[in-house]
């Protein structure tokens, strides 16, 4: 048999133990028979045991659970199955008790809990926010403060909503495909996603995804970390970048036309220095021409006394025609004497 089986007289001495309470208890049978079971029972559950077998003994029979103790002070965690033993009359001459050890599953159990404890606490204060989604009807399930105060909203309001509740109907489409996606595991991580909190103002997160089985049930947990500020940075980063490329351009542009204006500048004046030279050289060759002119003219004069009266006339014929050719001269180069 592999549960204990005992038994009790009406006064609560033990009259029988199979040999699987005494492995339960870690003792013989004869230390335990003629023992009060009080003697086994932990000192926070006596009470429990007191009025379970006041029950007992007023005919009020159902299981229970209570905690034992082995002789060298360990506990047991045991589910009591009671029953009456009664002589030929029908009076109660004590009871019976099938015991059933479930020190293993109580230690399981406390460990789940335990477990369990730590992942809500865990859960409960995270930095980041975090919520757990049913993914086929994309129904919220729960959520902690951190996603709470994100959004918010309350617990109790955030197990009423659902994915299409927190997201701006806008970005619906792309939030969706996003959800399917880390449903079928294509991606973990999603980036800049946009959230509307309870007063519709629209904020953006990042969100980590993963499966998480809880009673059976497959749920989709997500890890939200706030991005709004960054997007906000980044979308500022942006407009001034363009501002500033603007500005560059602008200034760019400026700075062509200034060149342009000043390239036209230097031609127009390397021109009007080309024609300056050029009216410089041609009149350096009227003045050197007149010069020659007026050299001869003079040097004719000067020697002009020393002709003999007959050849005087023919002198001052060619002193005329020079004259006559400085004159000319100075009409075409546009000169008027004075």
């Amino acid at each position: 048999m592999n549960d204990g089986l005992g038994m009790l007289d009406e006064n609560g001495f033990i009259t029988f133990a199979n040999e699987k309470i005494c492995q339960m208890m870690g003792c013989s049978r004869e230390e335990i028979i003629g023992r009060r079971v009080t003697d086994f029972i932990d000192a926070d559950d006596l009470q429990t045991f007191q009025e379970r077998f006041l029950a007992h003994s007023k005919g009020i029979i159902s299981s229970f659970e209570l905690t034992c103790r082995k002789t060298d002070g360990q506990k047991i965690f045991t589910i009591i199955s009671p029953g009456p033993v009664v002589d030929d009359q029908g009076n109660l001459k004590g009871g019976f008790a099938i015991i059933t050890d479930i020190t293993e599953r109580r230690k399981t159990e406390d460990a789940l809990k335990e477990s369990e404890q730590r992942f809500r606490t865990i859960f409960d204060y995270a930095f980041d926010g975090i919520l757990l989604a049913e993914p086929e009807e994309k129904k919220l399930v729960t959520g902690n403060y951190a996603i709470c105060k994100m959004l918010g909203y309350t617990p109790e309001e955030l197990k009423a909503m659902t994915v299409f509740d927190i997201h701006p109907r806008e970005h619906l489409a792309e939030v969706l495909d996003q959800f399917e996606r880390m449903d079928r595991g294509d991606v973990t991580v999603s980036y800049d996603i946009p959230l509307k909190n309870k007063n519709g103002r629209i904020l953006y997160a990042d969100i980590s995804c993963s499966h998480l089985s809880i009673s059976g049930q497959r749920y989709l947990m997500g890890i939200f970390r706030e991005t709004t500020n960054r997007k906000r940075r980044e979308e500022q980063t942006i407009q001034w970048s363009e501002q500033l490329e603007g500005l560059v351009l602008e200034r760019t542009q400026q700075l062509e036309a200034v060149v342009a204006e000043l390239e036209s500048e230097i031609i127009e004046r390397r021109q009007a220095e080309s024609v300056l030279l050029q009216r410089k050289n041609e009149a350096q060759g009227f003045f050197d021409e007149i010069v020659q002119s007026l050299t001869t003219l003079q040097t004719s004069l000067r020697n002009l006394v020393y002709v003999p009266a007959e050849d005087i006339m023919f002198k001052l014929g060619d002193m005329h025609m020079l004259v006559e050719e400085i004159l000319e001269k100075l009409r075409k180069a546009n000169v008027t004497p004075p």
